[in-house]
């Protein structure tokens, strides 16, 4: 378990080498200047030595290697560099919004769990009813409309007309519960989708034959046998699910003026504020990479066979 554990951290290294790379080079391969962008937004006319002494403090003269190798050492001294508009920290202005957007993505996957887990069960056991055709219709309807569409229904049909509940910022509690129910939306029919198939699949099984040839009550079976079976591969994709939960945030919240990096991330690629661009990429790869690790190491941790096969 030890060695699967470290070749599994030791292969993240060059994909985050690679994804470092392509970040920068992307960049690097966008035609606006950043300099001249940042004069802009700071209303100074972009003269050509106001450009070249622009592009010099923010170490854009230097060659491509030469500035990628200097910015790669910076990020792994935890270092991001400076936002060309502000000047500000990128790290500490990422950090400042990041709880936000923690709350929003964790909102929503409470609002997932607790929505798609009865209704998964509930569309198994009354499959082809009218609860079920009902539910399945919903869902889909829900998951094919555009996030930001939703978003804007909720805020017409349920905010406007209830007086006091927050419709954007993250002033109150109760400013969370619209950005995290648009969030939830698109993912929920797709876990209430799978939870159905696997009740459906685990029902047609023979130890469920053999449990009730032996008598046991409908809902021992349901919850001791049926249910059980068919939560792993569930959980496991609720699970992969936080990462994107995380980038789904950037629709969601620009929608609702919610001040979290998705809003942060989309407020940059106006402004062309790369440092800010390049943050923001490279912890999402960095959750999604960490992300499918642990969850690796679960099913290696709950089956011994796949690290002994692994190391074969």
């Amino acid at each position: 378990m030890h060695r699967y554990l470290i070749r599994r951290c030791l292969l993240l290294l060059p994909f985050m080498v690679a994804v470092s790379f392509l970040v920068f080079a992307m960049m690097h391969l966008i035609p606006a200047d950043p300099a001249e962008v940042a004069l802009r937004s700071n209303a100074i006319t972009p003269t050509p030595e106001a450009i070249a002494l622009t592009r010099h403090e923010l170490g854009l003269d230097a060659p491509f290697w030469s500035r990628y190798g200097q910015w790669l050492w910076q990020v792994l001294h935890l270092d991001f560099g400076r936002s060309f508009i502000t000047r500000a920290p990128v790290l500490a202005v990422f950090v400042q919004a990041l709880p936000a957007t923690l709350e929003l993505a964790g909102a929503a996957f409470v609002l997932i769990v607790l929505l798609s887990l009865p209704l998964g069960i509930g569309c198994a056991l009354r499959e082809n009813r009218l609860f079920d055709k009902a539910v399945r219709c919903v869902l889909f309807i829900t998951v094919a409309m555009p996030a930001y569409w939703l978003g804007l229904l909720l805020i017409w049909g349920l905010a406007v007309g209830l007086a006091g509940f927050e419709v954007a910022g993250r002033e109150s509690h109760s400013a969370v519960v619209l950005p995290a129910i648009t969030l939830a939306c698109g993912y929920l029919g797709t876990y209430v989708r799978l939870i159905r198939g696997n009740m459906l699949a685990a029902l047609n099984q023979p130890f469920v034959w053999y449990a009730r040839a032996r008598g046991l009550p409908e809902r021992v079976i349901i919850l001791r046998h049926v249910l059980m079976n068919s939560l792993h591969s569930a959980l496991s994709a609720m699970a992969m699910s936080l990462p994107k939960l995380m980038a789904g945030t950037v629709v969601i919240e620009s929608v609702f003026a919610w001040p979290g990096i998705g809003r942060l991330c989309v407020s940059a690629i106006f402004n062309r504020d790369y440092p800010v661009i390049q943050m923001y990429i490279l912890f999402m790869a960095m959750l999604f990479l960490v992300s499918h690790l642990l969850v690796d190491i679960a099913h290696a941790w709950l089956d011994p066979r796949i690290a002994k096969g692994s190391g074969r």
